[in-house]
């Protein structure tokens, strides 16, 4: 009988425990306080612990979840041009400390964007301070917002690049004030008489920042009670 040659003995052992853990790509699709949704090609086995990576850099975040869905969505070509299978899956996130819920709504306020279906309004501002200025006030309705900016429709045409003031209404949670860095989006399809514009805030102040965040936490989190 051939024995296999090991560089090291091994020995049998009563009931321990073990875990393997292994790395799978995967690419968020929607994420909250409880969970989120991700794609990946590989096939994850409903039940299995794992351990989430959010973020980059310092800014990673790891969470501890479990998977609670994973069905396979098609095939699709990778860089090498070959077929590979496409699996989406649901991880519901566990054991979370107030600590780490209060990371992760941090990260959420920080880089997810709210879908608001033209829910919230708002007005680029003239300059006030300058009567010749070409800006002229002028409506939009939001349809994504995080705390770096958000996506918006209007009837007109606004100034492109820097803009003195935007105004924001989020109903009870008060009004936000900002300046701004308007760029049209000229692949957005929609009416005729509308148009798209993603809008930069920039330099907005301690306490029109701390309402969006709470409007933001409370968009994916629900009212606190």
């Amino acid at each position: 009988m051939n024995r296999e040659r090991r560089k090291s003995p091994r020995y049998r052992v009563g009931k321990i425990l073990g875990s393997i853990l292994f790395r799978a790509d995967a690419r968020v699709q929607d994420v909250s306080v409880a969970g989120m949704k991700v794609v990946t090609n590989t096939q994850l086995r409903v039940g299995r612990p794992c351990i989430v990576s959010l973020g980059g850099g310092r800014g990673m975040l790891q969470l501890s979840g479990s998977v609670v869905r994973c069905v396979l969505r098609g095939t699709q070509r990778n860089e090498k041009g070959e077929s590979e299978l496409v699996y989406e899956a649901g991880i519901s996130f566990q054991g979370m400390s107030d600590e780490t819920a209060a990371m992760l709504r941090n990260f959420l306020q920080e880089s997810v964007q709210i879908d608001m279906d033209r829910k919230v309004s708002g007005r680029f501002m003239p300059d006030r301070r300058n009567e010749a200025s070409s800006i002229r006030e002028q409506s939009f309705q939001v349809c994504a917002l995080c705390l770096a900016g958000m996506r918006v429709v209007t009837s007109g045409r606004p100034m492109l690049g820097p803009v003195p003031e935007i105004e924001l209404n989020l109903g009870h949670h008060g009004t936000v004030r900002s300046h701004a860095r308007v760029q049209e989006v000229p692949a957005a399809r929609g009416p005729e008489n509308e148009h798209t514009f993603d809008v930069e805030f920039l330099n907005m102040g301690a306490d029109s920042r701390n309402r969006l965040g709470r409007f933001i936490t409370d968009s994916f989190s629900g009212p606190a009670s």
